[in-house]
């Protein structure tokens, strides 16, 4: 298979569905992952809407490594190697700084930080097969 493979965390929506459209207009195969199947359905929707090939929607939790790598199998499973990681996954607080919980520090942080670390630990090794 000589189409190239992009996996796109946080895929589903904003700038990440952007960023997959792109590639798929590109001529990639992309996988899409995010942790709302509603947003994933809502996507492959978009896809289809704007005759693009419908991308591997896998719902992923980031910030949880096990997720990561389930999501990792299922693209390899599906197309057989993976070429380009897009980490694009990450959430924002909307309030002030000084009006949020310092709870929802831990959750950014597990997600922007955290997340993009299993992120590529689950793809490493597909990556280093990848002649790309």
């Amino acid at each position: 298979m000589d189409q190239r493979v992009v996996f796109v965390t946080g895929g589903s929506k904003g700038i990440g569905l952007g960023i997959a459209m792109a590639f798929a207009r590109a001529g990639y195969a992309v996988s899409i992952c995010g942790r709302s199947t509603v947003d994933l359905d809502n996507a492959a929707s978009i896809f289809i809407g704007e005759k693009l090939p419908e991308p591997l929607c896998v719902k992923v939790d980031v910030s949880d490594a096990s997720s990561c790598q389930r999501g990792i199998e299922t693209l390899v499973k599906k197309y057989g190697r993976l070429d380009v990681l897009c980490a694009n996954a990450g959430i924002f607080p909307s309030g002030s700084l000084e009006q949020e919980n310092p709870k929802l520090f831990d959750h950014v942080f597990s997600v922007n930080v955290f997340g993009t670390i299993c992120s590529v630990q689950a793809s490493l090794p597909e990556l280093k097969k990848s002649a790309y």
